[in-house]
């Protein structure tokens, strides 16, 4: 369910009551369209053109569908979603106000008048700018990086999947599941972006059973992310394969940190995630990563791969997954890496069985 907001032009309320009233009323009166709800949606899509008006192929996200200020009453009613209620709501209210109309927005209990003037509970207050607030919001972020990304990966075939810690964009590909993800998080002067590749192997039951639950994912470390580093904080990168974090302290710099964020998107990440979209061409990236320029961590799901392939050097891609994990803080499960590399060589019937159980 949406958060609805209701428009008018009729004469300002004087209370939450007769706001109430005067909607109920208005709603019902039949009238043509008020020419400046056209004009609030035409701006308002102007200002958002993917979350509001649907362009860029990120769909208008925080409205319930693009406005267009059409009515067949003296009310206007605008459905808004997620990020829309934060977001968009300001914005709406200053166009709206500024055109003489007034916003009724009963599920908060206020009424925002012409003349920067808001009703609530307690009476009739000027409507005081909220302060901005001191960095960027992880809501703020996952809308920066929807309007400024999406576009381009979903010519690709990714789809947007949003969530509390930032967004995900996914696409599934016969070697499996890949997702660039952008963790955000909010951080005392700024918000933290972190920019991470995984691919979730699509194995076959037989390997699927033997590999397990455990370290299955593959994690795909870009060697450098240039374009980002005027956003990487001071501090000294660790040592190894890792996901670095940027920040952003203000819009301007959240929106050039999303834009930076393509040029890797464009020039590491999507070549090397076509060239794996095979189960061959994963575990060839594996061994040789070049021309591509990132690592690969070690993981049981790629030793399932090498396995169902076939791969000849099956005991050297051990070893190289077994020395690479022992450079990071699981170097305890080494053994139990081993060990399942020994379970998937327990089973010949299943060695180089792709493409018959692809």
């Amino acid at each position: 369910m949406s958060y609805v907001v209701h428009l008018w032009e009729e004469a300002a309320p004087a209370s939450l009551q007769d706001a109430d009233r005067l909607h109920t009323r208005l709603a019902g009166t039949p009238a043509v369209a008020n020419p400046k709800f056209a004009q609030l949606a035409r701006a308002l899509i102007d200002r958002f053109p993917a979350e509001v008006g649907g362009c860029g192929g990120a769909g208008a996200e925080w409205v319930e569908s693009p406005p267009d200020g059409q009515t067949d009453c003296r009310v206007y009613s605008l459905g808004l979603y997620e990020e829309g209620i934060s977001l968009l709501l300001p914005d709406l209210v200053d166009v709206a106000t500024g055109l003489g109309l007034t916003v009724y927005d009963n599920q908060a209990g206020r009424a925002y008048l012409p003349g920067a003037w808001v009703l609530d509970a307690s009476g009739r207050h000027p409507l005081q700018a909220e302060p901005p607030p001191t960095s960027p919001t992880v809501a703020q972020g996952r809308a920066m990086f929807k309007r400024e990304v999406l576009p381009t990966l979903a010519k690709q075939g990714f789809k947007l999947a949003p969530h509390n810690l930032g967004l995900d964009f996914v696409r599934q590909r016969s070697s499996g599941e890949q997702k660039l993800t952008v963790g955000l998080r909010n951080l005392d002067q700024a918000l933290e972006v972190k920019p991470s590749t995984t691919v979730y192997p699509a194995l076959p039951p037989g390997i699927a059973e033997a590999v397990g639950p455990g370290v299955r994912p593959i994690f795909l470390f870009a060697r450098q992310y240039a374009p980002l580093q005027p956003y990487a904080p001071s501090a000294a990168p660790s040592a190894g394969p890792r996901y670095p974090e940027f920040l952003a302290d203000s819009e301007t710099q959240l929106r050039a940190l999303a834009r930076a964020y393509l040029a890797p998107v464009q020039a590491t990440w999507l070549p090397l995630l076509d060239a794996i979209a095979e189960p061959p061409g994963l575990v060839q990236c594996d061994r040789q990563p070049a021309p591509h320029d990132v690592d690969f961590g070690s993981s049981y799901g790629m030793l399932g791969m090498a396995h169902w392939i076939g791969a000849p050097d099956f005991d050297t891609f051990v070893d190289t997954h077994a020395a690479r994990m022992a450079a990071t803080p699981l170097r305890g499960l080494v053994p139990v890496l081993r060990g399942m590399a020994e379970k998937l060589k327990a089973r010949p019937d299943l060695f180089g069985i792709h493409p018959r159980m692809a």
